[in-house]
């Protein structure tokens, strides 16, 4: 199979290639300027060849030879502070981006996944006993982040009842970690108190630290995409997260506890965006994908933290 990581030079795109076993099938990796890289086996070396190609000739030339496409980009971060009014600004944007690639794809056998954000979008204003959302929990983002997940995901249902021949899914990940960027350092908030802590610098922790998030560390992630690869069955949408929840303060208790340091902490007040719980049922996948994570919270930031 060929693939096409869309926003692959990302993070999550960058973890991707590193971890994902693509044997020695061609890999498409682009972003949203002109060029795309294309890498590819070569029998003489017994080693990946890189060649970049401009992007009209990939739409003219390989596109139709795309088996799985990862559509990883996003025209703003999650903790971007976007207003609102500009939702619609961002959303034309990626529509227009992402019918682009559809319609490449749309005379072919092949499966396009959209990486959505399970840790963004459910309504936990409601979720007072604090019960883990399944992928028919109601939806009701409270950043910009979030609610273009969403407007995306209807536009890819929407798409997909039409005359296409492409598998469209979603997945709906939680607080992932363990991701490597593409210039070799690490991302997310677990990188940033590890370095903060071991340094002897401040971390923040905004309100009292109740938050709670569900934490899944990138190897798990990628077999899940992979069991959504092989996919036969009738859902479109899943949650991919472990299903445990982690207060901010506990997080911050357990790295202090593997690097047997304290931190000093910094408190600041709660973000208007930042969800109160946000944990994911993963039942679904269990049950559909024959996956469920194996890599526990401190099995995880130990394998992160190289201890």
């Amino acid at each position: 199979m060929n693939y096409w990581l869309y926003g692959g030079f990302g993070s999550i795109g960058s973890s991707l290639t590193k971890s994902y076993d693509f044997g020695n099938n061609e890999i498409f990796i682009s972003g949203r300027d002109s060029i795309v890289e294309r890498r590819f086996y070569c029998p003489k070396s017994s080693k990946r060849k890189i060649e970049e190609i401009n992007n009209d000739i990939f739409y003219k030339k390989f596109i139709n030879t795309i088996d799985v496409c990862l559509y990883l980009a996003c025209p703003i971060f999650p903790s971007s502070k976007v207003l609102s009014k500009d939702l619609n600004k961002f959303l034309q944007s990626e529509i227009i981006q992402i019918e682009k690639v559809l319609e490449g794809l749309s005379q072919s056998k092949n499966c396009f996944i959209y990486f959505s954000s399970g840790g963004a979008i459910y309504d936990d204003s409601i979720n007072k006993f604090q019960k883990p959302f399944t992928e028919d929990s109601f939806l009701a983002p409270r950043s910009v982040y979030g609610k273009l997940k969403i407007r995306t995901e209807d536009f890819l249902t929407n798409f997909s009842q039409k005359k296409t021949k492409t598998s469209i899914y979603s997945a709906r990940l939680a607080n992932p970690y363990g991701i490597i960027r593409r210039d070799g350092k690490e991302q997310g908030v677990i990188p940033i108190y590890r370095d903060n802590i071991t340094l002897n610098k401040s971390v923040y922790k905004y309100g009292d630290g109740s938050q709670v998030r569900d934490y899944i560390h990138i190897e798990d992630v990628v077999k899940a995409i992979d069991k959504i690869i092989n996919y036969k069955g009738r859902f479109h949408t899943f949650n991919i997260g472990t299903g445990i929840g982690t207060s901010l303060s506990q997080l911050i208790m357990i790295i202090e506890s593997l690097l047997k340091l304290k931190a000093d902490i910094i408190e600041l007040p709660e973000r208007d965006t930042d969800m109160r719980y946000s944990v994911l049922d993963c039942n679904r996948a269990l049950k559909e994908l024959d996956w469920a994570p194996l890599i526990k919270l401190k099995q995880g930031l130990l394998k992160t933290f190289n201890i």
